[in-house]
């Protein structure tokens, strides 16, 4: 059975047909892990992380209160904060790669 693209993953490659990118989801980048994507559109080329959050310390915080709470910003915030770190350390090697790619003399360039 295939794998499947999660929800998230889905939408962000709608997104990414209606505003005209191109795209390859998990390229083979010579790394061991695989960004989720690698989108280009015109010259610009970018890696991506697509992430869905899973707010279950807010929704427990509301079940334990019996009705609508105010929740504190690092409650609200630390889900999405901590995947983003998790992800971030995919995409900081990149950067340099990226970087060494633009700085190379063109092939043939006059």
């Amino acid at each position: 059975m295939a794998n499947r693209k999660p929800p998230a993953e889905l939408r962000f490659e709608e997104y990414l047909t209606a505003y005209g990118y191109t795209w390859d989801h998990e390229p083979d980048l010579g790394r061991r892990e695989r960004v989720d994507y690698v989108i280009r559109r015109g010259k610009t080329t970018a890696a991506c992380e697509v992430k869905e959050f899973q707010t279950q310390a807010v929704r427990d915080l509301g079940k334990r209160a019996g009705g609508p709470v105010i929740v504190p910003p690092h409650l609200a915030y630390r889900t999405i904060r901590d995947q983003v770190k998790r992800a971030a350390h995919k995409l900081k090697p990149l950067a340099r790669i990226v970087h060494e790619a633009a700085a190379a003399p063109m092939v043939g360039a006059a």
